[in-house]
Formats: structure tokens, C-alpha cells, sequence
């Protein structure tokens, strides 16, 4: 799963430290956090049009998040 969270990290723009805790504490919760993944894109510094409009949305990385936790 590291070499899958590397190229998520990469393609997000995000800290793969950053990107592996939200991983790790999805997994060890079995609980999706919401405000959580939006915390993990703060540092992206987008504002709500930018993420709609950006090519990582917010719900497109959700997606991508449960595919690699399922």
C-alpha cells in the first residue's frame, strides 16, 4: 500500500506523511472523517471554487481514499 500512497500523495499535491496518517487513522478507526480529509487539504490553501474546480476535488480524492482503504 506505500508505493500506492506515494503515487496519491504525488498526484494530490499532499505530504505523504500527511496523506499516510489520515490513511492509518481511517483504517485503525474504521471510520471515514469528512473534516478530516478537508483538514489534510488545508495546506493546498483552495478555496471552496478552487476545489470545485480544481483537479483534485475534495469528492474525487474521497473516492480515490476508499478505493486504496477497501
Amino acid at each position: 500500500m506505500s508505493e500506492k500512497l506515494t503515487v496519491l500523495a504525488q498526484n494530490s499535491g499532499l505530504e505523504y506523511e500527511a496523506l499516510k496518517a489520515f490513511v492509518d487513522n481511517t483504517t485503525d478507526r474504521l471510520i471515514f472523517d469528512a473534516t478530516k480529509l478537508t483538514d489534510l487539504f488545508a495546506p493546498l490553501e483552495l478555496g471552496w471554487k478552487e476545489r470545485v474546480n480544481h483537479r483534485y476535488p475534495e469528492k474525487a480524492s474521497a473516492s480515490r481514499f476508499i478505493a486504496l482503504l477497501l
